[in-house]
């Protein structure tokens, strides 16, 4: 500055720069998967994308962005901004609404200061799409008993589900995981490598902690999920848990339970099935059948459990010498019926009949007979 007297001395030194339209964004803004959703033929693609720093705004102030997209495939981006964030610096997501699913669009990102808009980033291709729907529950269709262990335990569970709502991208891959109920409570996810809606597994399909294999006998839950390029939908609800199990034979030696008898009762005792399906002993049920003839008989009992060898049931309040007949199945953890024993008919026990005929003799030599009939 100078006045009457002279000149001051300069100021100190400030480098200046004129501001500019901020740089070109480095990347287009990328898919937010958890934000975006499909509803039948209708897609929201969620967007989001990262602040451009103070260098890169060329000295201005950031007063928003712009988003820009094309009409699906080949068509061009548009000219004009399809979303305007233009004075909405702090916006770093957005959501494109009513877009087409299964659709793919090109989408490109600007950045607005208040010198201007920057070129537009390179395009992002997406996909509206989101990860598969949940199947519904895998039904059981087959069980194999198994024997030997890992890894050589050969029992087998087959199971098959509807493909569910692939949300816009093929399926191409399922996954299943099964979960011990009975025994280690072990769980381990076999993935299937296809988009079949069916399959079989077997021990060899796991670890060693999956055997697949009734010595003990294991039970099973099975769940399924699906997958697409966009990833890993959600695992559908378990099964009723599967033993590796076939249905036991049937009971054998249905007859009289040696035991006191009881006017009023018949005691039953029969042996446990030759073959129980792969079960123990002790855990197979049995419902007794019983009734005045072979043709009507009717359930007495479906809860009755015994062994290890034999098992027994009393059918009472009957009357004196009242004939019955009784028939038996089994069945264990798999929950089918076996097929029924050999029908058995049994009377209860009654007081006999006044004896008949009496006759007394007294013979020479002080001796007394008697008979009856």
């Amino acid at each position: 500055a100078t006045n009457a007297v002279g000149d001051s001395a300069y100021s100190d030194v400030l480098v200046a720069k004129a501001a500019g339209v901020p740089d070109q964004p480095g990347s287009p803004p990328s898919r937010d998967l958890a934000s975006s959703s499909v509803s039948g033929a209708t897609c929201n693609l969620a967007l989001t994308w990262t602040a451009p720093t103070v260098v890169e705004l060329n000295e201005g102030t950031l007063t928003g962005y712009y988003l820009y997209r094309n009409n699906g495939g080949a068509t061009a981006i548009s000219a004009t901004p399809t979303v305007d964030l233009s004075t909405t610096p702090s916006a770093s997501s957005t959501t494109i609404t009513s877009l087409t699913t299964g659709t793919t669009y090109k989408v490109t990102l600007s950045v607005v200061n208040e010198i201007g808009e920057s070129q537009q980033s390179s395009e992002a291709s997406l996909l509206c799409a989101v990860v598969p729907d949940t199947p519904t529950t895998p039904a059981v269709t087959g069980v194999v008993r198994g024997d030997g262990g890992y890894p050589t335990g050969n029992g087998e569970i087959s199971l098959s589900w509807v493909a569910p709502d692939n949300k816009g991208d093929a399926i191409t891959n399922y996954r299943i995981e099964v979960t011990e109920t009975v025994g280690s409570g072990a769980s381990e996810v076999v993935t299937l490598g296809s988009a079949s809606t069916s399959t079989t597994l077997t021990a060899a399909n796991f670890g060693a902690t999956i055997m697949f294999d009734s010595a003990i006998p294991e039970g099973y839950t099975l769940t399924v999920a699906a997958y697409n390029s966009l990833g890993w939908g959600l695992y559908s609800a378990a099964t009723s848990t599967v033993y590796l199990l076939e249905t036991p034979n049937a009971p054998a030696n249905l007859r009289r339970a040696a035991t006191a008898a009881v006017n009023t009762q018949i005691d039953l005792e029969w042996d446990v099935p030759t073959d129980t399906g792969g079960a123990a002993n002790t855990d197979l049920t049995y419902e007794i059948y019983g009734g005045n003839d072979c043709i009507t008989m009717a359930s007495l009992s479906t809860t009755e459990t015994g062994g290890p060898v034999t098992v027994t049931y009393t059918e009472s309040s009957l009357a004196p010498g009242t004939s019955r007949c009784y028939k038996v199945r089994a069945k264990n953890l798999e929950n089918t019926w076996s097929p029924f024993s050999l029908t058995v008919t049994l009377r209860a026990a009654q007081l006999p009949d006044p004896p008949t005929g009496l006759v007394c003799n007294s013979p020479a030599g002080g001796q007394l007979d008697i008979s009856w009939t």
